[in-house]
């Protein structure tokens, strides 16, 4: 009989976990996705500039936000142009392997992901303020910042800028959207581990 009680007591048990795992919805996850490059092209050359989109949608293959609040993600990252040079382009297999080659005052960033990983590169920037959502906002990049989140689904679109480096006569450069999204709150912003506190997405190239 004491047996049979066990048995009885482990399968109450087990449909009460499974009880509750019903009633449990999974948790919904989320990426900072890179929008496409948006290019004009004036008569001069010179005048081109470049410009992107960024959103925070609802992905499976995207993470949990750092909370909710008010039924709301709290999700911290942003988003930067990034640029490469397609005469020069350096390879990498992971973030240090780009380090070298930042220019100066800027940074360089490794798409390990992709099938040939190549360094994509950002200029020095000025910070210029914020935005209408409180977000903070150089010549290339948002940032939400530590304590402010990005908004699900709202289109987040990026500083137009010069589609050639300063003083350069002759190049050939590439553009594309790059994001960023903090695994834990202000991760974009110490930056201390890819994969760990932070992950970068890198949108469609646009060509030169």
């Amino acid at each position: 009989m004491q047996r049979i009680g066990l048995l009885i007591a482990a399968m109450v048990a087990i449909l009460g976990g499974l009880q509750l795992a019903a009633a449990t919805p999974p948790q919904t996850r989320y990426r900072v996705e890179p929008g496409n490059v948006v290019k004009d092209n004036p008569a001069n050359p010179a005048l081109t500039t470049v410009g992107g989109t960024f959103t925070l949608v609802e992905a499976n293959d995207g993470v949990p936000p750092h909370r909710m609040d008010d039924g709301r993600p709290f999700v911290t990252g942003g988003a930067c142009m990034v640029y490469q040079d397609r005469d020069e382009a350096f390879a990498c297999t992971k973030q240090s392997d780009c380090e070298a080659h930042a220019p100066a005052g800027g940074f360089a960033y490794c798409d390990a992901g992709a099938e040939h990983p190549t360094c994509w590169l950002k200029d020095a920037s000025t910070r210029n303020g914020f935005n209408e959502d409180q977000y903070l906002v150089d010549d290339r990049c948002i940032k939400s910042g530590f304590d402010k989140s990005l908004i699900a689904d709202k289109v987040n679109t990026l500083p137009t800028g010069p589609a050639r480096r300063a003083g350069a006569l002759r190049q050939k450069l590439r553009w594309r959207v790059m994001t960023c999204q903090g695994l834990v709150q202000g991760g974009c912003r110490d930056q201390v581990r890819e994969g760990a506190t932070y992950t970068l997405r890198f949108g469609s190239i646009k060509q030169p």
